[in-house]
């Protein structure tokens, strides 16, 4: 008689592995070679965990510290939505007495993406194991925490928090609890720029499970009538607050837009295509940077395929939420397109799908050296964001 294993018995190998190899690699990385002069690094002492506080982590640290600032030409903090600096600001208060504003945030924000997740984790086998099966289930876990850029679920990044609100939105939309679900993806549109698209796929699962089976002579039951239904009109209020908030202080609804593309230069469309695809045969283009250019590339254009190809494997809101989450990153210039990727479940599910016997095994044994790779490059400060 073969019983089924507790669902956080079933992540903890996948979890426990790969988290503490990453934790001990990271801290390796970073006890050999210290954080260059300039690099924001509020944990110099505490390697441990210093590895994890670079790049973009300083610009959610500065949410707490300094609030939202918009200098127009100016780098600053107003391209990161705020849920994920809020809650580990609420946190950290115990430690900032003793440890300061950025280190007592640095310390605890690796701490709350581990948590988030578990979560993930414990929702994603909720999720598939229902629809698909325990060993689908299992395969879509070790495939999604040995992605190349999973390391940033275990960053001061929104990644992890980001990846539980979605994957549960969709665990309880499946179970018919849209209450939950939606406030879930409301709560996803103020953690990423992106996450406005988590709402748009839950409706689209959520009008697929309430298509009635009805004969030719019945009428169609309208959406309206249902009192779930009304949970979807609420989804966009906490956006809408965020920006409202923006046009208050800063004169302007998406103050982040201005930013994107006059500071930060990010070209929307096939022009910053082409500057990744020219980027690659460049000599004076740093060899490291060239990589993860091709790298991205290969990503985003593979993603695009996998779950094109594998659409009839996953429910209809999935497979919306990630087409429309590959595109939007595409169009909107490529920006972070890998950490963008590491949250697309579904395509995890589309692979452990079809990656069946010994193959799901070679595939992650694949994914192991560039996901060491860029976590050292990230420990570095080398370019990866």
């Amino acid at each position: 008689m073969t019983t089924t294993p507790r669902p956080w018995r079933a992540i903890l190998p996948a979890f426990a592995s790969t988290r503490l190899g990453l934790l001990l690699w990271a801290w390796l990385c970073t006890a050999l070679w210290p954080a260059k002069p300039g690099i924001w690094s509020p944990l110099p002492h505490l390697p441990l965990l210093g590895g994890w506080a670079r790049m973009d982590a300083g610009w959610y640290a500065a949410i707490v510290r300094d609030g939202y600032q918009f200098k127009p030409g100016e780098a600053c903090n107003i391209n990161f939505f705020p849920l994920f600096s809020w809650l580990v600001g609420l946190l950290d208060r115990p430690l900032v007495p003793a440890l300061g504003e950025d280190a007592a945030f640095a310390t605890v924000a690796p701490v709350f993406s581990l948590a988030c997740l578990w979560l993930a984790l414990l929702g994603l086998r909720r999720l598939v194991a229902r629809q698909w099966g325990g060993e689908v289930a299992l395969r879509s876990q070790w495939l999604l925490l040995t992605f190349p850029f999973s390391l940033f679920f275990s960053a001061v990044y929104s990644e992890s928090l980001f990846l539980c609100l979605g994957v549960w939105a969709f665990a309880w939309g499946r179970e018919g609890r849209w209450g939950r679900a939606c406030l879930l993806a409301s709560l996803a549109a103020i953690t990423r720029t992106v996450g406005f698209l988590v709402a748009v796929g839950l409706f689209i699962e959520y009008l697929a499970m309430r298509l009635p089976e009805r004969s030719a002579n019945e009428r169609p039951r309208l959406p309206c009538l249902d009192v779930d239904f009304w949970w979807f009109l609420a989804t966009p209020l906490p956006l809408a607050g965020l920006m409202a908030f923006f046009y208050t202080h800063f004169g302007h609804p998406l103050p982040f837009l201005l930013t994107y593309t006059t500071v930060w230069d990010k070209r929307p469309g096939l022009r910053r295509l082409v500057d990744l695809l020219n980027s690659l045969r460049h000599a004076d283009v740093p060899a490291a940077l060239r990589f993860q250019n091709a790298v991205y590339l290969l990503v985003v254009f593979g993603t695009l395929a996998i779950v094109v190809a594998g659409r009839k494997r996953l429910t209809p809101g999935l497979a919306t939420y990630a087409v429309l989450s590959i595109l939007l990153v595409m169009f909107t210039g490529f920006d972070a397109s890998g950490r963008y990727m590491s949250v697309l479940f579904p395509t995890f599910v589309v692979l452990a799908q079809w990656l069946t016997g010994r193959r799901w095994q070679v595939a992650v044994a694949a994914q192991v050296p560039l996901l060491l790779w860029f976590t050292w490059a990230f420990t570095q400060s080398v370019f990866i964001s």
